[in-house]
C-alpha cells in the first residue's frame, strides 16, 4: 500500500499496490516508482511549498524538478545511478577520505537547481 501521510500521521491519499500499475499522469512519466509520488501528490496544492519526503526507491532528479515546478519542496535519498550528470566519487575514493566524509554537488534541470550530498558510511563487518 502506498500512502501519503501528514506530520500528524493522518493519511491524505493512498493506493493499493498491485505490482503492475504504472498509470503515468497525462503530462509526465518518470517510471513506475516515481509515478507513485506524482499520483500521491495530485491532491497537494501547488505553490504552497509543502514538503514531501520519500526514499531512494521513488526518487529521480526529474521527479524532484517536477515537484519543484509545482511549488512542492522535496527531500529524498537517491541512488547514485539516478544522479544523471553528477559525478559521484567511487567507494575507493571515499574509503581514503574516511567514514563520515561527504561531497556536495549541484545539477540544474530546467529552472530547478538540485543540491545533492553524497555521504560515505562504512558498513560494519
Amino acid at each position: 500500500m502506498w500512502v501519503l501521510l501528514g506530520v500528524s500521521g493522518f493519511s491524505y491519499n493512498f493506493e493499493l499496490f498491485t505490482g503492475k500499475e504504472n498509470n503515468p499522469d497525462a503530462n509526465v512519466d518518470f517510471g513506475a516508482a516515481s509515478n507513485v509520488v506524482v499520483r500521491m501528490c495530485q491532491i497537494v496544492p501547488d505553490n504552497i511549498h509543502h514538503k514531501v519526503y520519500f526514499d531512494n526507491y521513488f526518487c529521480s532528479l526529474n521527479l524532484i524538478s517536477y515537484l519543484h515546478n509545482r511549488g512542492i519542496d522535496s527531500v529524498a535519498t537517491v541512488r547514485s545511478n539516478r544522479l544523471l550528470d553528477c559525478k559521484v566519487p567511487s567507494d575507493k575514493v571515499f574509503k581514503k577520505r574516511g567514514r563520515g566524509s561527504y561531497e556536495e554537488q549541484q545539477v540544474k534541470i530546467g529552472n530547478c537547481t538540485i543540491r545533492t550530498r553524497v555521504k560515505f558510511c562504512r558498513k560494519s563487518s
